[in-house]
């Protein structure tokens, strides 16, 4: 079961590079991820409904996914819109692949379990695949003010990230279900953008073009609302360091249907990343110690 979620959480983040693109236009970043967020909120407490799980939890509870909401969904995103105006792709998939170093050492300090080597090792490897795979990013890279501060915020990103990831750990301790727990803090999290659009005088305008609705109805569906149920039931199954390997093999994915759809072209130092960043599963593959 695990190992299918990890496949198609993979599968699923893996295509939503290209549909980010095409989001965008004259619309704000922010308004763009308010009307994805609101969508996904909004289907998955009909989805809540449809199977009977609890949606009354209680303030602290509330409290907690307001968390989740602020950190996952909001300032997550947030921070890697930003970083995207200064920095490829290719960096952000390389420094997004730290993600699971991240993971680890939160779980050390939040919940006490011990850091295994293997997995440090397996992560390190990653990230040096996804960092050969998009090396000409790295080679061609201008440093300037405007990239170091771009850089910071994705890193920035990437602790916002690993924090919601803690605090779904906890949700999942309290017996929440993954379905009440996406619903609340896909809600929260889009209230947290929708206000902060405002203060920043962002205007909620909407694009009826074809490619616009049809990448933010893809981002809904299969970007956030299938995938972060596959990665949340995931995380519940083989604990957040595990799952959180997943943003080393979605660049991956990306890079696949970028070579369909942006002609790219494949050289050896590609392959070689590519080889070193599926080794590193090999690292994942044993079972977690009860």
């Amino acid at each position: 079961m695990s190992g299918f979620l990890f496949v198609v959480t993979v599968l699923f983040w893996g295509t939503t590079w290209i549909a980010i693109k095409f989001q965008l236009t004259d619309v704000a970043p922010e308004v763009s991820l308010v009307y994805r967020f609101a969508a996904a909120s909004f289907i998955f407490f009909i989805w809540a409904l449809l199977r009977g799980q609890k949606l009354r939890i209680g303030m602290i509870n509330h409290r907690y996914l307001a968390m989740l909401g602020f950190l996952m969904f909001g300032f997550n995103y947030l921070f890697t819109y930003w970083a995207a105006g200064a920095i490829t792709s290719g960096l952000l998939a390389t420094i997004f692949s730290l993600a699971p170093i991240v993971n680890i050492a939160f779980d050390r300090i939040f919940f006490g379990r011990p850091i295994e080597l293997r997995m440090l090792l397996g992560a390190a490897l990653g990230t040096t695949g996804i960092a050969l795979i998009f090396w000409p990013d790295f080679s061609n890279l201008s440093v300037g003010n405007d990239v170091v501060f771009s850089l910071f915020l994705c890193f920035c990103a990437i602790i916002s990230f690993s924090l919601g990831n803690m605090v779904s750990v906890r949700n999942h301790a309290a017996s929440l279900p993954v379905l009440t727990c996406n619903a609340y803090g896909m809600l929260y999290g889009s209230l947290f953008l929708a206000l902060f659009a405002v203060f920043n005088g962002k205007t909620f305008t909407f694009d009826t073009s074809v490619t616009y609705v049809s990448s933010l109805a893809f981002l809904v569906l299969v970007g956030t609302v299938l995938s972060f149920v596959c990665y949340l039931t995931l995380m519940s199954l083989i604990g957040p360091s595990r799952a959180a390997y997943t943003t080393i093999f979605f660049p991956i994915v990306a890079l696949l249907i970028s070579t369909y759809f942006e002609d790219f072209h494949w050289t050896a130092t590609n392959f070689a990343g590519v080889v070193m960043a599926l080794s590193s599963s090999l690292f994942v593959i044993k079972k977690p110690q009860n």
